[in-house]
């Protein structure tokens, strides 16, 4: 396992969500990663019930800069909206709930992720997790997996990036999936692709 510089200030926080602590060898580990290929399996037939879902109609993405605050957000009332970490705040002040809730990764989801689900009902929460980092079996509850849609974040990044770490994924964790690069992706199937 190499030293994986963590940029974000939440990431420092959470060490253990950003590389979390796989058992050694044995039953123990077969056990993790059998709990994480089920969640993976679990979560790809949710995506897919969401197919096509809203065909041919627009959709926007709302961030959660501060200058979000400022807008007249109820315009978007009907529309395919996305909210984005945070933004489930302003809910009160738009008049309406996004009928999607992105996380954009597993900090961000432990950060707010309970708070979004107690006071934003009707909107379906997305999260992003990297499944080449193998989810902790607990790190989701039961209720919290009933509620949310887990998708796989793959990371949009420069070929010679990749070329500097050929074998290893952005937690040092070593992987094959590290060897290619990353494409937009146009099928929730496939993850979500992150800058």
């Amino acid at each position: 396992m190499t030293s994986f510089r963590v940029t974000s200030e939440a990431a420092l926080q959470h060490p253990d969500i950003i590389r979390p602590h796989m058992p050694g060898p044995g039953i123990a580990r077969w056990r993790y990663l059998k709990a994480s290929a089920d969640l993976e399996r679990r979560m790809s037939s949710r995506i897919l019930a969401l197919k096509d879902r809203h065909a041919g109609r627009r959709a926007f993405i709302i961030g959660n800069a501060p200058s979000v605050a400022q807008m007249d957000l109820q315009k978007l009332r009907g529309e395919v909206t996305i909210a984005v970490n945070s933004t489930f705040r302003l809910y009160p002040r738009m008049g309406f709930v996004c009928p999607y809730t992105c996380f954009s990764d597993r900090v961000r989801w432990r950060e707010t992720g309970a708070e979004m689900l107690q006071h934003s009902p009707g909107t379906q929460a997305l999260c992003c997790d990297e499944w080449e980092v193998p989810t902790p079996p607990d790190f989701y509850s039961s209720e919290e997996l009933d509620q949310i849609i887990v998708l796989n974040q793959l990371y949009r990044l420069p070929r010679w990036l990749h070329a500097l770490t050929p074998l290893r994924n952005r937690a040092g964790m070593f992987t094959s999936l590290g060897l290619r690069s990353r494409r937009f992706s146009w099928d929730l199937t496939e993850g979500v692709c992150v800058a």
